[in-house]
């Protein structure tokens, strides 16, 4: 019976032990396995980090070639393209200076024709403009002779008929004689002459018994002269100096126009043609000339403190550069320059600044 439970002990250990030598085995085998698939997939692992890395550092590489191709190929397109511009603009540039030395030479050529045409157009002119006065001087040379023969003729006549009109009126003393030039020569001048002296007088004797001054005598009336218009004109007396030691430029003194204000710095005084006008004050005559800003003849008189221009004169009794005195007689009046009658335009300055002349004559 120990037998028995002997061999069945052996027998149950033997399988114990074939299955522990068989477990061993499969741990091993499992081990086993377990290395070749690890290693195996480290072995995969790391060829295909390894592939990956090739591969990574193929499309590196052809990134940068394609980088280096592409940069390659944009500097040679821009240097071909600036090449082609600069060669473009070389062309252009050349093709303006020839356009410009063409349009030039063309002009000159134009201006040189043109030159030409009107240096003959103005020989033309002027060859017809001399054929055209010689024209009017030989016709009025002859218009002149004929009018010259007849005016001599009439002038004869007239001195035949006027010597019978002296027989038959009885005219025998040379102020008759005067009289009747004076009234064929110019009847309306001698008519309001007349007319004047006459209305002058009745105005004067009116005036003076209107306001009971007729206890005075009144002055002579004056001695009238004559003037190349045969219309008598007085002369008047020498001014004298007023309280501002100014003369009067004139023998009376009227105000016929303007008066100083803005725009005009004077004032105009009424006159008689060629009446004579006198320095206000001493000094040196600074203009005595035809002003073209509207004065007419004029004169222009600087004494220091006292400056005066006397203007739309018909002559002058001093000259440029003359020291004269106050009264002097210096010029006639008249309408000269920019004026619609006879009268002495009068300005006056004192130390440089326009003074009103009403205020010192």
């Amino acid at each position: 019976m120990w037998g028995l439970l002997s061999w069945l002990w052996e027998r149950a250990n033997r399988v114990y032990t074939f299955f522990g030598w068989l477990y061993d085995r499969l741990v091993d085998a499992a081990l086993n396995a377990y290395t070749w698939a690890a290693n195996k997939a480290a072995e995969a692992y790391w060829a295909a980090i390894a592939e990956i890395q090739r591969l990574s550092n193929l499309a590196v590489g052809w990134v940068n070639r394609l980088r280096i191709d592409a940069w390659d190929w944009i500097v040679d397109t821009w240097g071909r393209i600036t090449s082609q511009i600069g060669s473009a603009l070389g062309t252009a540039w050349v093709w303006v200076q020839e356009t410009w030395i063409k349009a030039r030479d063309y002009a000159v050529a134009l201006w040189l024709d043109g030159l030409a045409a009107m240096n003959a157009l103005f020989a033309r002119a002027v060859e017809g403009a001399q054929n055209l006065v010689n024209g009017v001087v030989a016709l009025a040379n002859a218009l002149f002779d004929k009018a010259l023969i007849a005016a001599v003729g009439l002038f004869q006549k007239a001195q035949v008929e006027l010597a019978e009109f002296k027989l038959k009126v009885g005219i025998d003393t040379p102020e008759e004689e005067a009289t009747l030039r004076a009234w064929i020569t110019n009847p309306i001048g001698t008519l309001a002459a007349y007319l004047k002296l006459f209305f002058m007088g009745m105005l004067e004797y009116s005036v003076a018994y209107g306001m009971g001054t007729t206890k005075y005598t009144l002055p002579p009336w004056p001695e009238f002269t004559w003037t190349p218009r045969m219309v008598p004109i007085p002369p008047g007396p020498t001014p004298q100096p007023g309280p501002s030691g100014l003369f009067p430029p004139l023998s009376s003194i009227r105000i016929s126009g303007y008066t100083f204000g803005p725009g005009h710095p004077g004032i105009d005084l009424g006159l008689e043609r060629d009446q004579t006008v006198y320095a206000m004050h001493s000094g040196k005559i600074k203009a005595a000339y035809l002003s073209l800003e509207g004065y007419g003849k004029m004169i222009i008189l600087d004494g220091g403190e006292w400056w005066t221009r006397y203007a739309h004169l018909s002559g002058y009794l001093v000259s440029e550069g003359d020291e004269i005195q106050g009264g002097q007689a210096i010029a006639t009046g008249n309408s000269s320059g920019n004026s619609t009658g006879d009268h002495l335009h009068l300005e006056i300055k004192r130390y440089g600044s326009f003074t009103d002349p009403v205020t010192v004559l």
